[in-house]
This record gives C-alpha cells, structure tokens and sequence, in this order.
C-alpha cells in the first residue's frame, strides 16, 4: 500500500516535510466527538429505551439522532436532546439495530455508535382442540410480530413433560402416551432472541380408560346383578369411578359406583334392558361406553291355572294373565284358555304353560355423528332375528334403511343436514313378527362460523362480528356461543345474530375469542378462535404542565385507572405555528421538552398503550412557553437633549410576542409613564416624551407580552440637558474692585441651575468693544485670539463646575495655566471691558481644542458687566521719577551755565 492509500484510509491528514524529515500531522476536525457507554434495555414487546453518555465536547445545541433497522419496513428515524429515548411501537420478539450519532446545528454529524436489541415476544393463549385417553394436543394461534420457537410444557401431579423446541411456523403440538384419567396444565412459552415468554396456564385432562366386559350374573323379576372387569392402566389417574346406565322403554337410570359390580333394582318384568358401563374420569370426562346385549327382566308366572274336562277326548286349560302382562307374550298371550283335543280317554295329563316372547326389541344408541352423518347401533338381542331395519326421522324427511341381515349391528346415514334432530328406530324382524324400537333421539352438528372480525374496542367492551355458518337453512335451530377468556375468567354469550357486543371485560387486557355454533340439543360446532384481542386502556388522568420556562417544559399526569405492567405513554407535542411535532415515549407520569420556542402554544396529546401497542384515548392539553424578556445587550436607552424625552430601541426578543408593556417612574416610585407598543420584526423603536424633566435617571421596565408568562427586563434610562436658563438681572453679578489688570466676578448661585441640566461648564466672555453683542460664536475665540484681532469677543474662563460654596468668584485676567486653548490672560490697564457670564450643560472641544459650539449646549447672561481698569500704579512712579529727573538735570545745567556766566 502507498502513503496516499494509507492516508486516504486513515482521514484528513497534513503531510509536513523537509530534506531531513516527514511529519503527518492529524487536521483538526469540526465533527462533534460520539456519544458514550451506550445501553439497550427492553421495557415490553413493543419498545425498547436506549441510554448512552454525553460525547466529551458536549454542547447545549447538539441533537441525538437515532436510526432504527432491521425490524421496521422501512427504517425509522428518532431525535432527541436528551440522553435517553424510548423507542415504541416495535415489533415484538423482534433485533432491531439502533445507530445513535450526534448532528451540530450546522448539520455536521459525529460518528455513529451501534447497538441491537430484541423486543419481548408476545404470549400466546393455549387451547386444548384434542384430547384422547392417552393424548392431549395443545394448539395456538400466531401471536404478532416475531417468534423465533416454541416450547410447550405439559405438567401433571406426577410428571413434567416438555416438548421439543418447535419452529416459528408450527401451531400445535401432541403428547402421547399419556396416563388416562390424569390431569394435566399446559402453557406454551414464545421465545425470540434471549427472551422467554410464558402463556397462561390451560387445564384439561386425558379421558379414562373404559372398563371390561359385562357380565349378567344373575336376573329375577325386578333386578339384574352384573359384574364387570375393571378399566385397564388406571394406576396413575387422578381418580374415577364407573358409571352404569341401564335403559329401557320405561326409562333410564344412572348408578355411580368404585366396584366392580351393581345391582340394578325397581325393574319391570319381562322387560329388555340396555346396560352400559362407563369410566368417568377427573373434570367429568367420561370412557366411551361398554354396553351388554339385552338383558331381559322375568316375566312373572301365570295364576290360577284349571282344567275342564269337555268328553272323554277333549278338555279345556283356564288360566289368569301374569302380573305385567305384556303383549309381547307368547304361549299366554291374549288368550287365557285353550282347547285340547284328541287325548287318549281316560288318562291322567300333566300341564305346564309358558311365556315367550317374540323376536326381542333392540335399544338403538347413537353411536357416532357428525355434521351431515348419523350412524345408529344397536347390541344383538337374545333369540333369533332374521333382519333388522333402521328408521331415521326429522322435521323434513324420513330416511328408511334397507333390510340388514341379522350379523349387522349399525347403520349410517349420509348426507344430512348440519344442525337437524333426528329420531331413530331399529325394528327386528322374525318370521310374520315385527319389532320397533324405542325412539332414540339425536341431531347432528352444526356447522362452524367463520371468520371473526373487530370492529370496535373500547375499555370496557370489544365488538365483534363473523360470517354465518354455511348450509344451516334446513337446521332445527341454533345460534352462536361466544366465549371470550382472559386472566380475569371466562364469560359466555348466546346469541342469533351474526355479532356480539362483549362488555364488563377489564381495560387494557388480551382476551381471547372463541365462537362456536350451537345447535339442537346443545350439540356445538368446533371454535374458531381469533388471535389475541386486547380492550383498550383507560386514558391517563390530570395532564399538565408541570415546569415551564422560556425554552423547556415538563409535563406531568397521573396514571390511567386499572393500570397494568407493561403500560407506556406515547406524548405528542405539537406547535402549529412553527409546524414543530415532537413526538416521545416514556414509562414515567413526566417527560420534559427542550429547545422550545419562546411564547409558544404547545399542544400536548399524551395516549396509554398496552404492552401489545393497543393504544387508549388521547387526552389533549396546551400551554405556552415563557415569552423572552429583553436583555440587557439588546436594549438601548437614551436621553435626547433640547427635549425631555426618552428613546428606547431594542431587538425583538427570540420566539414569539404580541407586544411589550413599558412603564417609567421616578427614583421615588412615582409612575410617569405606562404605555403599550406592537410587536415589531426585528428592532423597535419607542419614545417617552410626556411628563419627564431634564437630567433625570428613570427606572424603565419593558414587558414581552405573549402566549405565556411576560418576560421582564429593567434598566436605569436619564433624559437629555438643553440650554441651561439664562440669567438677565445684572445684580446676580457682583464686580469687586478691580486692578489695572483683572476683575473678579462674584456669581449668584442661581447661575448653577440645573433644571434644564447640571451646569457642567461655566466660564466669562470678555470684550472691548463699547456695546458689546455675546453670542455662541464667540465661544471660539481663545486670548490668544483677541491678542492677534482685539475687536473680538473672547472666551477668557472656562471651568468645570466644582463650585461647593454659597458664591462663586471668577477672577478674568489672572493669567491661570492653559484649559485647552483658553487662557485667562491679563488685561489691559486703562481699557473698558464688559463681561458676560457663560453656562453650559454640555460642552465639547473640537481638535484643535476649541469650543465645538454645535455640540455644546451653552447659554450667556442676558446682560453684562463693564469695568474700566485703572493705570498700572507701577507705570505712575515711573514716570514721575524721569520727570524729576529731568528737572534735576535742568537745575544743574542751568547752576552751571550761571556760575560759568559770572
């Protein structure tokens, strides 16, 4: 591999080199650093809550993006601020892949961290649909969502029998070799990944074994005593007995027994019986039935037989009827007497008389049926019978069998209709006589509905409909059994509609529907079963918000009544406005929202969802953000001079207001000002000019009015100066004497006014002129002005008020050091001067360090003082001094020019 290979797969590198050496170098990078320590935990079926650690260079601005794959069609995307987020409404028992990355505002993303996680596989309601004497079947229906295998678990008093694991695609299981008469609980447990979820227990039992051959031991007038050989491999049964029926045409009666033996008392004489032995088993359930031939009671004997002899070769038998009579009686039927004829004469002749009967009635039983087949048995009746013949009756049609040779014992009918009641009779034929049965009465099964179908959920109920059952026109009847079955019990509903509305269910719980066709003699269809079928929960209570702030809120609830493990809420916060939609879920009564707009109405949906994702009604709410007050860098306060007013101007605050509230007082708390401006775009600009005084400091405070609570800001605003008064009685100036070159000026106090301004400046114009005319201009004229052009007014003081005293002395010409370029230089003795008092509320020097007189506010005296300076005294004695001088001079000339003359 060559270094550009290399450096191309190792990132952005910068490649330094000299003669000697080759340095590389990492560039830096504006990619924010990858979230930490990331966490998966599974909450339910439906969702999973990620957590991680902030990257290192975390930022209040960085936003969690969060990727979802593998189990979702398509993808999804989530984001949050925070560090944690519930991701719902999966699909249960299934991985899905979760990337987490950190994007900046600029949409820069950080590298992405991975992890997976399963769902929890849904539970599946276990359903016997079959069990014999030594199996049971357990069967399902497919939950939602993914299930990788199933295990089925079969547990009884004695023994744990697990099935192997079964793949996602099979729905049922079988286990054999079982003991008979047991009871046994099933639960089948859904697995996905590491999770195991295990369903609700379903009891049922194996039928019993049947008992053995009857045996007849012995049979009198009214009784039968029979034996019989007890149920094989019964050893381990959870207990039975045997139940003995035994039916006749005067009825049936049942006799419950742990022998092996029963006497069967209050029989008719000479009368056939069915007897038919049975084991019942736990839960009731009962072995087929072994039943005996015919065993027929004895007929009770005839009475009072006599002869009477008619000739010596005839004679004539008298005898009364048996006790319950029957007319089935042969030998002593409806005759009581008989002729003998032809007897040898003489003769002594024994008679004995018998009853027969003809050709024994059979006892039909049903011994099969099914939706369009009945199949009628019977046992072989004792004696001879050369035929039998089956009748099977209904409502619409009678269905004759053909004559069946006497090695035949059942018959079937074909082609029925579902849900009839059919009656059958079996009628034994010998020779000229014929035998009917008793009626024995059935039906057939009705067909089963179809498919189920929800229409509506509530809390408290579920709706649901089916299609009809097919071909029940020509039934005798039926309608619909609806059991629906939870963990809270099992409820039925009968009904003829194709529909059922189920209510008193408790919310936010999987039920199970089953329905089945009902008909004549409660025969029912097999159950068609729906998947599980959850009522919706109850909606949470008392949302609000909890904590609100300019850029956050937290909401809060309490909790839905009935609330269930497993519950989530899934929490909608919408702003319409700026067509913001957050959406997140949480397994908390809070959640918090950040980065929000100021002085925005949010709405608020939050919605209970079961663990399955069956979700309740929503409940609603809104509230608004804290409008955002002004800050202090976005607001500006000024004074402007000349006029006493204030001048605000701010940039609108972030977010969303509907106008500021402005109010101004005093430092005493007295209010001069309350007024109200509209929302601006961007700067605002606003004035207060009413009731203010110059030179004065207000409190203002600025309210952002809005949607939410107003955000508040307060500054400390001063208006402007102007001209300060202007001073016209002469006598507010005192001249002191002055010397030949300066004159101080006493000033009243009255010149320092400051209720146009604090006077900042104040200072004396001088002139020579003989009517002097001050005005502004002439405060740009230094000394050194007036020196160079004497016919200008000049600005000889200028001091910055530091006066403390009652008055207020200037001395003009004292030659003080430099104030910018005025000097107060001396003045000229023998010269009239007039001078002009000067005051300003502002002041500003221009380069060249004169008065800037546009930018200063300044007025002058409305008079002016004018003061002549004496000689200089020193000028005075010079002079006399030559003139003496001068004279002494003369004097000595003159002596000398007298003294020389003589």
């Amino acid at each position: 591999m060559n270094l550009r290979q290399l450096l191309s797969r190792i990132g952005h590198w910068t490649l330094i080199y000299t003669c000697f050496s080759i340095k590389i170098s990492k560039a830096q990078s504006d990619e924010p650093h990858p979230i930490r320590n990331l966490t998966a935990e599974t909450l339910n079926t439906t969702a999973i809550e990620l957590k991680w650690d902030r990257p290192e260079d975390y930022q209040s601005t960085y936003r969690y993006q969060v990727q979802i794959s593998g189990c979702t069609s398509p993808n999804r995307d989530a984001s949050t601020s925070e560090e944690k987020i519930i991701i719902s409404s999966l699909p249960p028992g299934t991985s899905c892949r979760f990337s987490i990355y950190v994007e900046v505002m600029n949409g820069t993303r950080g590298e992405e961290l991975n992890i997976s996680r399963y769902t929890r596989p849904e539970t599946v309601q276990p359903v016997i649909s079959d069990h014999t004497n030594n199996s049971i079947t357990v069967s399902w229906s497919r939950p939602n969502g993914n299930v990788e295998s199933f295990e089925v678990l079969l547990n009884s008093s004695s023994n744990i029998t697990r099935s192997p694991l079964l793949n996602s695609s099979v729905n049922s299981y079988e286990f054999k070799d079982l003991s008979a008469g047991k009871i046994y609980t099933a639960t089948v447990t859904t697995k996905s990944g590491p999770f195991s979820e295990e369903s609700e227990v379903n009891t049922t039992a194996t039928y019993p074994n049947p008992p053995g051959d009857i045996t007849m031991k012995n049979a009198t007038t009214n009784y039968i005593f029979i034996k019989w050989t007890p149920a094989l491999l019964m050893d381990n049964s959870d207990g039975f007995n045997y139940t003995v029926n035994i039916s006749s045409s005067s009825g049936t009666t049942d006799y419950s027994t742990k022998a092996l033996n029963q006497t069967l008392t209050n029989l008719k004489s000479g009368t056939p019986h069915i007897i038919c032995v049975r084991t019942t088993g736990p839960l009731g359930l009962q072995s087929e039935s072994v039943c005996s031939a015919h065993i027929t009671t004895k007929p009770y004997p005839i009475s009072n037989l006599r002869a009477e002899p008619l000739n010596t070769t005839a004679m004539k038998l008298k005898w009364d009827q048996p006790d319950e009579y029957k007319d089935t009686y042969k030998g002593c039927g409806s005759f009581s007497y008989v002729w003998l004829t032809d007897l040898q004469s003489n003769s002594v002749w024994m008679f004995y008389i018998s009853c027969h009967l003809g050709p024994e009635t059979v006892q039909p039983v049903i011994s099969d049926h099914t939706n369009n087949s009945i199949t009628v048995s019977w046992s072989r009746p004792n004696g001879n019978v050369e035929s039998f013949e089956v009748l099977l009756n209904s409502s619409s049609n009678i269905t004759r069998s053909l004559p069946l040779n006497s090695s035949i014992n059942s018959y079937e009918f074909k082609d029925l209709s579902a849900g009839k009641i059919y009656t059958a009779t079996v009628t034994t034929n010998s020779g000229p006589f014929s035998q009917e049965s008793e009626v024995t009465t059935n039906a057939t099964y009705p067909n089963p509905p179809r498919d189920i179908f929800i229409k509506k959920k509530t809390t408290k109920s579920i709706f649901v409909e089916w299609a009809p059952a097919f071909f029940m026109d020509d039934s005798d009847g039926f309608n619909y059994t609806v059991i629906i079955s939870s963990s809270s019990g099992t409820a039925d509903y009968s009904t003829k509609a194709s529909y059922q509305n189920l209510t008193n269910l408790p919310s936010g719980t999987p039920h199970v529907i089953c329905l089945r066709t009902t008909g004549p003699l409660g025969l029912q269809s097999e159950s068609v079963c729906s998947e599980h079928v959850t009522t919706r929960p109850e909606s949470v209570k008392s949302v609000q918000v909890d904590i609100v702030k300019e850029t956050y809120m937290r909401w809060k609830w309490a909790p839905p009544p009935d609330s269930k493990d497993g519950y989530y809420y899934r929490v909608n916060l919408t702003n319409e406005l700026d067509n913001i939609n957050l959406t997140d879920v949480t397994n908390d009564l809070k959640l918090e929202f950040k980065q929000l707009i100021p002085g925005a109405r949010y709405n608020i949906t939050v919605t209970t969802f079961t663990s399955d994702g069956t979700d309740g009604s929503p409940v609603n709410n809104s509230a608004c953000t804290d409008t955002s007050g002004l800050t202090e860098d976005q607001l500006k306060c000024v004074g402007k001079n000349h006029t006493p007013v204030l001048e605000l101007e701010w940039k609108n605050p972030k977010g969303h207001n509907s106008g500021f509230k402005i109010k101004a007082k005093t430092n005493a708390e007295v209010n001069v000002h309350l007024g109200e401006e509209k929302t601006c775009n961007e700067t605002c600009v606003y004035r207060i000019e009413s009731d203010l005084t110059y030179s004065t400091e207000y409190s203002v405070t600025i309210w952002t009015v809005g949607c939410g609570k107003s955000g508040m800001i307060t500054t400390t605003c001063k208006t402007g100066v102007t001209v300060p008064p202007v001073v016209s009685d002469n006598e507010k100036v005192e001249v002191r004497p002055p010397s030949h070159n300066k004159v101080e000026l006493i000033l009243d106090p009255i010149f320092l006014n400051s209720s146009n301004g604090p006077i900042l400046e104040y200072g004396v114009l001088v002139s020579q002129s003989e009517n002097p005319t001050f005005k502004k201009d002439d405060l740009v004229n230094s000394y050194d002005d007036w020196q160079k052009h004497q016919d200008l007014n000049y600005l000889a003081v200028l001091k910055k008020n530091e006066i403390k005293m009652e008055e207020i002395s200037i001395i003009v010409g004292e030659d003080s050091p430099l104030r910018e370029a005025y000097r107060n230089g001396p003045l000229t003795p023998t010269k009239t001067y007039s001078f002009a008092i000067v005051t300003c509320t502002a002041l500003q020097m221009k380069t060249d360090k004169h008065v800037d007189i546009h930018g200063s506010i300044c007025s002058i005296s409305g008079f002016y003082k004018t003061v002549y300076l004496k000689q200089d005294p020193l000028v005075i004695t010079t002079a006399v001094g030559a003139t003496c001088g001068i004279l002494t001079v003369c004097l000595c000339i003159a002596i000398a020019v007298f003294i020389f003359l003589k």
